[in-house]
C-alpha cells in the first residue's frame, strides 16, 4: 500500500535513486553505503519548487514579451520622430533659402530705391533750374512786352509835332 505525504493529501509511490551512480550492484556516495530514495516531503517540495520555477518563467515570459512590445512601440515612436525631423529640417532649409532669397531681392529692392531716389533728387534740382530760367524768361517776355506795348503805343500816338524849322 502506497504511503501518504505528512500532509495525507496525495499518496506516494515509491521513487528510484535520486543519484545516479546508485545503481544496483553499486553503492551510494554516502557514508551509510544504502541506495537513497527520495522521500514524498521531498518530492513534494520538488514539485512545489519546479511549479513555482514554472511560474516564474511564465512571469518572466510576459515580461519580456511586454517588454519586446513596449520596445516595439518605443522603436517605431523614434522612427517617426526621426521621419518628423527630416522633414522640419527639409521645411527650415527650404524656409532659410526662401528667406535668403528674399534678402537678396530686399537687397536688391533697396539698392534700386536708392539709385531711383538719386535719379530723382537730380531730376528735382533740374527741374528747379528750369523753372529758375523759366520764371527768368518769363520777366524777360514781360519786360520785352511792355517795351513792345510801349513801342506800339508811340508808333499809334506819334508824339506832337514841334514847330517846324524852316529848311535851311
Amino acid at each position: 500500500m502506497p504511503t501518504t505525504t505528512d500532509a495525507g493529501s496525495r499518496p506516494c509511490a515509491a521513487l528510484p535513486p535520486t543519484n545516479l551512480s546508485a545503481r544496483p550492484g553499486r553503492k551510494s556516495p554516502n557514508a551509510s553505503g544504502s541506495i537513497r530514495h527520495t522521500t514524498c516531503r521531498d518530492r513534494t517540495q520538488a514539485n512545489r519548487d519546479a511549479q513555482q520555477a514554472r511560474d516564474t518563467l511564465a512571469n518572466v515570459r510576459k515580461e519580456l514579451a511586454e517588454t519586446q512590445a513596449q520596445r516595439d512601440r518605443v522603436v517605431s515612436e523614434r522612427g517617426q520622430a526621426e521621419q518628423a525631423l527630416q522633414t522640419l529640417s527639409a521645411d527650415r532649409d527650404a524656409g532659410t533659402a526662401a528667406l535668403d532669397d528674399l534678402r537678396k531681392r530686399q537687397t536688391d529692392a533697396q539698392g534700386q530705391l536708392a539709385t531711383l531716389t538719386e535719379t530723382l533728387a537730380t531730376r528735382n534740382k533740374e527741374a528747379a533750374a528750369i523753372d529758375e530760367r523759366l520764371a527768368s524768361a518769363r520777366q524777360d517776355l514781360s519786360t520785352a512786352q511792355a517795351k513792345l506795348a510801349e513801342i506800339r503805343q508811340q508808333i499809334a500816338n506819334p508824339p506832337a509835332a514841334a514847330p517846324s524849322q524852316p529848311a535851311r
